[in-house]
């Protein structure tokens, strides 16, 4: 999510619930903020659009061909200042419930720097740029296993996520974002 102003997210154009046409929330959703899941028919190709809720028009639409079975998560973000876009991951919720299954999402178009990901155990290490995610990870929390994100062109400083905000047999998506002047954030989602 960008911008100050909630948006509605809705498919078909629609601010009505029928077969075809759903809106997820028509308050909006605000920057930082997710939803649940929204129930549509597979096999199918929707318009996806996108609008603040102060305005009539929508200012970004895309398609989004949904498979009968298949989950995917639906993100609005930017890749300037003054373009946005939407980018779709097909998810896989398929669980371990020895493991914490983790995704990471890079959607920072201000930080300007690659991202480097590690984990302290160093069973992994994933670079992302802009616009790139992760395969799933499945890692162990049960030996205190922190996760270590740092831009790529500021090796002195790094962010950290302690393991105790995951559980084993859930998954995670990490989106990392970042601020206007380009500082690293990232944001936790649980998808079940």
């Amino acid at each position: 999510m960008i911008g100050s102003s909630p948006q509605i997210f809705s498919i078909n154009g629609s601010l009505t619930t029928d077969g075809n046409n759903a809106y997820v929330d028509k308050f909006g959703v605000r920057y930082g903020a997710n939803t649940q899941y929204l129930i549509a028919p597979g096999n199918q190709t929707f318009k996806v659009f996108v609008k603040d809720v102060n305005a009539n028009d929508p200012h970004t639409t895309g398609d989004l061909s949904v498979e009968i079975g298949k989950n995917y998560s639906v993100f609005y973000t930017k890749t300037n200042v003054n373009d946005s876009s939407l980018f779709v991951i097909k998810e896989d919720l398929t669980i371990d419930t020895a493991k914490t299954k983790l995704l990471f999402v890079n959607l920072g178009y201000t930080l300007k720097s690659r991202v480097v990901v590690r984990d302290s155990l160093k069973t992994f290490t994933k670079t992302l740029g802009y616009g790139e995610k992760s395969d799933y990870l499945f890692l162990n929390f049960a030996v205190k296993n922190k996760l270590y994100l740092n831009l790529v062109d500021s090796v002195g400083v790094v962010d950290s996520i302690s393991a105790s905000n995951f559980s084993k047999g859930k998954i995670f998506t990490i989106l990392i974002d970042g601020t206007n002047i380009g500082k690293l954030k990232e944001r936790l989602i649980s998808n079940n």
